[in-house]
């Protein structure tokens, strides 16, 4: 048993004079993982779209713009679009007041979510989200300032 323990603590020894000179060159990671750091902003909106996702219809908040930066928070919501005509003809075409009201819903749902985000991520983020109809009022997209 004792021979084992020598053997080990030699080889142990034996190897750290080779291993230490490795490790000054092996330093640098082989690979850019500096992205791999946590990012708290990141880490807590994903966190707040996790628990709170469901009671705004769906409308999850994202993060736009590079760490450190002041960056843009994005919720973003897919709208009906009226066309006047129905699907196939079998039904009549949806009641313009009707769909206007439900993307209308999705946006505030949009507005909610991006301000439970600031409240609980990024508090001092000035201003309220502003939002707009993109690709032909089919996407709504909301967005608030972090600094």
């Amino acid at each position: 048993m004792r021979r084992l323990v020598l053997l080990v603590l030699v080889a142990a020894l034996a190897c750290g004079t080779t291993s230490g000179q490795r490790t000054a060159q092996s330093l640098q990671p082989a690979a850019d993982t500096t992205k791999i750091v946590e990012d708290p902003l990141l880490s807590c909106v994903e966190a707040v779209n996790k628990n709170s996702t469901r009671f705004y219809q769906g409308a999850g908040v994202a993060v736009e713009g590079e760490r450190g930066k002041p960056r843009l928070l994005i919720a973003r919501a897919r709208l009906e679009v009226w066309t006047g005509a129905s699907a196939g003809g079998m039904k009549p075409p949806p009641d313009r007041a009707v769909l206007e009201s439900q993307n209308q819903a999705l946006m505030d749902a949009a507005v909610r979510a991006l301000q439970t985000v600031r409240a609980e991520c990024a508090p001092n983020a000035p201003g309220e989200p502003v939002c707009v109809r993109r690709g032909d009022g089919e996407v709504g997209r909301c967005t608030l300032s972090t600094g």
